[in-house]
């Protein structure tokens, strides 16, 4: 049976919960009764032979146990072994009660699809109705015990009128040496597909649907039986119970009062008062997981089997052919000329305070005249992908235009260099492909020059001297060392230009250091010196006089 407490806790009151624990039926109480009784008569019988029948030598012994007893209690992990026991349990506990199967939603269906007032029509309806609870009660037979104690063979069945004679006489001509629950099954697919051959089924749509609720309904059935066949290792069970039981056995000694000059500095109550709460938790744990274990049972809150089978064969019945057809008449509602309807409620439920579903910041104030701005937001920088960045070392990461651009000269028009218009870099194999470059956002190219023309002029140093030389040197290799900390944007076309025109002179220089260079490509080299130093307007007294030394130092001044 179930014991249902709904009505009693359907408000929370002072009383109102403190009155469950009255309750008898299903309780705690009825639960470990037993089991406390017997724990604390042992007890109190190791209490009394302590205090009054042991010599002064077996106290001293009895003490040691205890003693030894109390001190390693806690080494079983009883809470933790429990938790989890309990919720596999539980959610087993849950899916064997949303599988016990309902004759509701296939009955309506039923009616609704298998169309007609004829004998034969209203047979069919009602012979798969009563397949359908044939099914349920032969699983049900096999698993549960009470249904098993009604039931007991399948001719209790016929008696009950669930199943008729000639059906059991086709249901035992089957020889197999399986359990044949699917035979009802088969019969109501085998009388559905004769309504339709029939014309009493519509079309093949509702046909399927009608297959397919049909099916879903075995499938839950079934399900119980798997849940029976296969339950939580017994193994994992054993160990659980042992573990409680042995954890107050052992308690049994740990807690007891000692009288010697060992004992604790507590009150001697001579009653565990404690220990017995303890008892009642835990123990009362253990029960309400040996409860729900088997649903299926007899004990106080196991699923009411049978009436299930009774209640799915009559609303059954009477959905496919007591209410078959069946709907009022049409008329209008009392709301028709009502766009905004309003139910009434009686006195007492009016006077309810009620929270309809209005969102959490809908009372809050805040000024109507409020500015819309536009909020500023990272911009989302591409990064340059093409067959040397990908894969590599500075695939989706940023990186020194002079490596990359080392042998990639940018397409530059004169006119382009003289506006100072945007200029894409292009690959020499690729010129279709445009390409954009992760940069670090130091201001436009005017600021860059002109960062660059403070630095040139204020850093310069007076006379080229060796020192001063070597100095720029070192600089600039520093500088090539942290070269990939330096990234450069597409809008910055003369540094790029610079940089690049720099980067391709150094290279160029270092290639050829130990032969002549050709007449021309000198030419070319100390032109373009001269032409950036015009471009930039650098002033100083003493600007280094080498190539090579100009390089460096105008490397030296942009990445300082």
């Amino acid at each position: 049976m179930t014991i249902t407490y709904s009505l009693d806790v359907a408000s929370s009151t002072l009383l109102g919960f403190h009155r469950l624990l009255l309750r008898w039926k299903g309780s705690i109480w009825k639960s470990i009764w037993p089991e406390l009784t017997c724990w604390l008569c042992i007890y109190f019988s190791l209490s009394i032979w302590y205090r009054y029948i042991m010599s002064k030598q077996q106290q001293i012994l009895f003490e040691d146990i205890c003693i030894f007893f109390n001190t390693y209690s806690d080494y079983i992990p009883i809470t933790f072994m429990l938790g989890f026991y309990v919720s596999a349990v539980f959610t087993r506990w849950g899916e064997i009660f949303m599988n016990l199967g309902w004759i509701d939603s296939p009955a309506i269906l039923l009616a609704t699809i298998v169309r007609g007032r004829s004998e034969e029509a209203r047979n069919i309806r009602r012979n798969i109705i009563r397949y359908l609870v044939l099914v349920q009660a032969m699983v049900f037979r096999d698993i549960s015990a009470c249904v098993k104690k009604r039931f007991p063979t399948m001719d209790h069945l016929v008696t009950a009128g669930i199943m008729t004679s000639n059906e059991l006489r086709e249901f035992d001509a089957i020889e197999t040496e399986h359990i044949k629950y699917w035979t009802p099954i088969q019969w109501a697919f085998l009388l559905l597909r004769r309504a339709r051959d029939q014309g009493l089924v519509d079309s093949d749509i509702i046909y399927v649907d009608m297959l397919e609720k049909i099916r879903q309904y075995r499938v839950n059935v079934l399900t119980l039986t798997l849940y029976d066949w296969v339950p939580i290792p017994l193994v994992y069970t054993q160990v659980v119970n042992l573990a409680v039981r042995s954890y107050f056995l052992i308690a049994l000694f740990g807690r007891q009062y000692l009288i010697g000059e060992r004992k604790e500095k507590t009150i001697d109550l001579f009653i565990p008062l404690m220990s017995i709460m303890q008892f009642l938790f835990y123990m009362g744990w253990i029960k309400v997981a040996e409860v729900l274990l088997n649903p299926l049972g007899e004990d106080d809150d196991d699923f009411e089997t049978n009436w299930i089978i009774d209640r799915n064969l009559q609303v059954g019945l009477c959905i496919v052919d007591d209410c078959y057809g069946r709907v009022p008449g049409l008329e209008k509602d009392q709301f028709w000329e009502q766009s905004n309807p309003q139910l009434l409620y009686t006195a007492e439920s009016a006077s309810r305070p009620q929270n309809p579903m209005i969102g959490s910041c809908n009372d809050s104030n805040q000024q109507e005249d409020m500015l819309l701005l536009q909020p500023r937001r990272r911009r989302l920088m591409s990064t340059a992908t093409g067959p040397e960045m990908s894969g590599g070392a500075h695939s989706n990461k940023a990186f020194h235009f002079d490596e990359f651009y080392r042998d990639k000269a940018p397409v530059v028009s004169d006119d382009d260099e003289n506006n100072n218009n945007n200029i894409v870099p292009v690959y020499n194999h690729n010129p279709s492909r445009r390409m954009s470059v992760v940069h670090n956002d130091g201001g436009g190219p005017t600021r860059i020059l002109d960062s660059i023309k403070r630095k040139f002029s204020r850093a310069a140093p007076t006379g080229g001297s060796r020192s001063g030389e070597h100095d720029f040197e070192k600089s600039f290799e520093r500088t090539q060392r942290n070269s990939t900390k330096s990234t450069i944007s597409n809008s910055d076309i003369p540094v790029q230009n610079f940089l690049w025109g720099a980067s391709q002179l150094k290279d160029e220089i270092n290639e050829n250091k130990d032969q002549q260079p050709k007449q021309n490509e000198q030419k070319q080299k100390t032109e373009f010196l001269e032409n950036l130093n015009t471009n930039l307007n650098i002033k100083h007294s003493s600007p280094p006089t080498s190539p090579t030394k100009s390089l460096h130092y105008l490397h030296y001044l942009h990445n300082k």
